[in-house]
């Protein structure tokens, strides 16, 4: 029997967009307040994704809607708020191995308006035994990337399907508009386009097989995450990774950003353009050639595309696009939604956020503090949460594992790497240096509130109980522990 599955992608006030799959090629349409739309699917284009759009909505209001064509499924849709108080989630790292809890349907509890994954929704990389996949009833094992790359993108879109048949992530992409960028499971284990980062792939001993590879995730990628809104900026365009040998036309830019209500999201993606990890990060430099940020910043300017040395996590082009929006930005907030935590959020775990590209990391965090107020970052990929706050401007929020068997730092003693002695208000242990405090719990998701007055971020825990929270004054690059607190100190 032919099946359709669907999620919910970009939403404005007035719009709201649903992204479907089939495995059967045909016509699929959609009918939601007295308006319809249609498009042509095919399993062999895009693994049978493609998207519909619904206009003319009313601010944050629910729609029934039903499909129909392949086969008749319903649901709703939702549009965005407009101003006044609302919420959004976050989280990042599901491995579909591991027993699958409960944090991405609680976080549905919170009312949230979107929900930002930081990538590594799931892991795409690793097989997934059948003994795992039966308890959704559908068939057999899945290889994963590691041993199937060389299959094509199915590699990468079965593992996906899976992921999107699961119970849990269906119900919250089925009722929360999913914005989502892709980390390095998505690729590989720590990717970083290079042969020397691939060692658990069979075969994928050469560049040129890393740059088909890669390929293949990020085509993959690109169909799973067409929910997501277009990038026409003028900043935004292809760049390629130094270490490939490809065409420049095979790594479009991903990243994108989302204005709803007072927030304006730039969602970024660390892994499509970086440079490899093994590349020397050369003490002050920058890929991006603006002498005026660069003389304030006190930077020197290296050409990317030649022998720079400049190290670039982004890519120029995704790097200039951030810090030239951010400054033009008219929204009281702007949260940046990263894949990587800014510092180093786990003693126990080399994870290769801005490690090793310090210089760029602390480019990016200089612009702020000089030129932008009211930013808050949004992190993952390190399975410990965590949150760093300088009150001399600047604060990272990690919530992941939305999905894992255990913390990395769960017990024990947290201590710091040397250079990154920053301060950090709180760990999913408790405090630097202390023990653990959080006894059983293993996975965690994040919640925003929005306010006109101030954000007020909260990590709860996979059994709901509220774990941390802070707020970020509008004006303000720092957590407070209080929105009324004037002094500034975290209490």
């Amino acid at each position: 029997m032919a099946e359709i599955i669907y999620w919910l992608g970009d939403a404005s006030d007035t719009t709201a967009v649903v992204v479907v799959k089939s495995d059967t090629a045909g016509t699929v349409g959609i009918s939601c307040n007295g308006q319809n739309d249609s498009v042509s699917v095919n399993p062999a284009v895009d693994y049978g994704i493609a998207k519909l759009s619904i206009t003319g909505l009313a601010a944050d209001t629910t729609y029934p809607f039903t499909l129909s064509g392949i086969q008749t499924v319903t649901g709703v849709i939702k549009t965005m708020p407009a101003g006044g108080t609302w919420n959004f989630g976050w989280g990042s790292c599901i491995n579909i191995n591991n027993t699958q809890m409960y944090g991405y349907q609680l976080v549905l509890d919170h009312n949230i308006k979107a929900f930002f994954s930081l990538g590594d929704l799931p892991y795409n990389d690793g097989a997934i035994p059948m003994v795992v996949q039966m308890r959704w009833s559908l068939g057999g094992a899945i290889a994963g990337a590691y041993d199937a790359w060389g299959n094509g993108r199915i590699a990468y879109d079965e593992v996906y399907d899976y992921f999107y048949h699961t119970p849990g992530f269906a119900y919250l992409s089925n009722h929360t508009p999913m914005y989502q960028l892709p980390d390095d499971h998505q690729y590989g284990n720590d990717w970083d386009w290079t042969p020397e980062w691939a060692t658990l792939f069979t075969a994928l001993t050469t560049q040129s097989n890393v740059d088909i590879a890669g390929g293949y995730a990020n085509a993959s990628a690109w169909s799973w995450n067409m929910g997501n809104p277009a990038n026409n900026d003028a900043e935004a365009g292809d760049w390629k990774p130094s270490a490939c040998l490809d065409a420049e036309s095979n790594h479009p830019p991903k990243y994108y950003r989302k204005t709803i209500a007072q927030v304006e999201f730039f969602h970024l993606d660390f892994i499509a353009h970086t440079d490899p990890d093994a590349k020397v990060d050369s003490f002050k430099t920058v890929c991006i050639d603006n002498a005026t940020w660069n003389a304030e910043l006190g930077f020197t300017y290296s050409d990317p595309s030649v022998a720079a040395l400049a190290k670039t996590r982004l890519g120029p082009k995704q790097l200039n696009w951030l810090l030239t929006r951010l400054q033009s930005s008219t929204a009281t907030f702007k949260v940046i939604v990263s894949g990587k935590h800014t510092y180093q959020g786990n003693a126990t775990s080399d994870n290769k956020g801005w490690r090793g590209w310090d210089q760029e990391r602390d480019y990016i965090l200089s612009f702020i503090k000089r030129y932008v107020t009211g930013v808050m970052w949004i992190a993952g990929d390190v399975h410990t949460p965590s949150v760093i706050n300088h009150l001399s401007g600047h604060c990272s929020i990690n919530s992941s594992p939305l999905g894992q068997a255990t913390w990395l730092s769960n017990s024990g003693v947290v201590g710091y790497l040397a250079g990154f002695t920053e301060g950090m208000v709180w760990r999913g242990n408790g405090a630097s240096g202390s023990a653990a405090t959080t006894g059983l719990v293993k996975n965690t998701y994040g919640v925003c509130e929005v306010t006109d007055a101030y954000l007020h971020p909260m990590l709860y825990a996979e059994n709901g109980n509220l774990l941390w929270q802070g707020y970020l004054r509008a004006g303000e690059n720092f957590l407070r522990a209080d929105p009324a607190d004037m002094a500034g100190e975290w209490a």
